[in-house]
C-alpha cells in the first residue's frame, strides 16, 4: 500500500507577526478595563468595610447602652486621616479582659488599650489603598464626643448608647466621608474616582454618589 507523507507546515513569519499584532491590540484594549476593575474593587471593598464598621459601632452602642467610638489610626495626616485605618472602642468597657472588667478603666473620656473592640489597620497598604477624608476635615469642629484628648477629637466619631445617634455639635446635621482612589495607576490627567458616604445625626450611613467633587478627591 502506498502512503503519502504530508509535508509538515508551520507558521510563516508574516503569519506570526499578524498574530502578535492582533494580540498586542487586544491586550492594549483590555488593560484599561483591568485597571478600572481593580480600582473599583479597591473602592468598593474599602467603602463596604467602612459602612460595616459604622453599622457595627452603632449597633454596639445600642446593645451595650454605652457610647461607642470610631477613631482614625493616623490623625496627624490631614490629607488622608482615615485611609490608614481606624479603631472601634468603647469608653469604660464592661466586658473583655481582666483589666477592663476590674474597674481599672472606668468611663474616663480617654482611650484605654483594653477598650478596643475592632481594629482595621491598612498602614502597610497606604500607597495602594483608597484615601479617606471627612468633611469637615477636622472633626473637633462638629464632634460632640466629649473626650479630653483634643487629638482624638480630630478624627473620632461617637455613637450614643441611648439611641445609636451620631454625636454632632455646632448645628451639624451630618458628616461626609470621601473614599478616593489612590491614583496608583498615575492617571494624573484624570480626576480620581471615589465614593461619598453620608452619616446623618441619627447615625444612619448612606452612599450618596461617586465623589465627583474635585476638591473631595483631588489629583496628585
Amino acid at each position: 500500500m502506498n502512503t503519502v507523507l504530508k509535508e509538515k507546515q508551520g507558521f510563516s513569519l508574516l503569519e506570526l507577526l499578524v498574530v502578535i499584532a492582533i494580540g498586542a491590540t487586544l491586550l492594549s484594549a483590555a488593560l484599561p478595563a483591568v485597571g478600572e476593575y481593580l480600582r473599583n474593587n479597591r473602592l468598593t471593598s474599602q467603602t463596604n468595610t467602612l459602612v460595616a464598621t459604622i453599622n457595627f459601632a452603632r449597633g454596639e452602642a445600642i446593645t451595650r447602652n454605652q457610647n461607642v467610638f470610631i477613631s482614625a489610626l493616623n490623625m496627624s495626616d490631614s490629607t488622608n486621616t482615615w485611609g490608614k485605618g481606624w479603631e472601634v472602642w468603647v469608653d469604660g468597657r464592661l466586658d473583655g479582659d481582666g483589666t477592663c472588667t476590674s474597674g481599672a478603666n472606668p468611663v474616663n473620656r480617654v482611650y484605654d488599650a483594653c477598650e478596643s473592640l475592632r481594629i482595621f489597620d491598612y498602614a502597610s497598604d497606604a500607597k495602594t489603598y483608597p484615601k479617606i477624608t471627612t468633611t469637615p476635615a477636622t472633626l473637633e469642629t462638629v464632634s460632640a464626643a466629649n473626650l479630653t484628648d483634643a487629638n482624638y477629637l480630630k478624627g473620632t466619631l461617637m455613637f450614643r448608647g441611648s439611641d445609636g445617634s451620631l454625636a454632632l455639635g455646632n448645628g451639624a446635621a451630618s458628616i461626609n466621608l470621601y473614599i478616593c482612589d489612590s491614583d496608583a495607576f498615575g492617571e494624573a490627567s484624570k480626576r480620581r474616582p471615589g465614593r461619598q458616604l453620608n452619616i446623618s445625626r441619627t447615625g444612619r450611613v448612606s452612599l450618596v454618589s461617586d465623589a465627583v467633587n474635585p476638591s473631595a478627591c483631588p489629583l496628585k
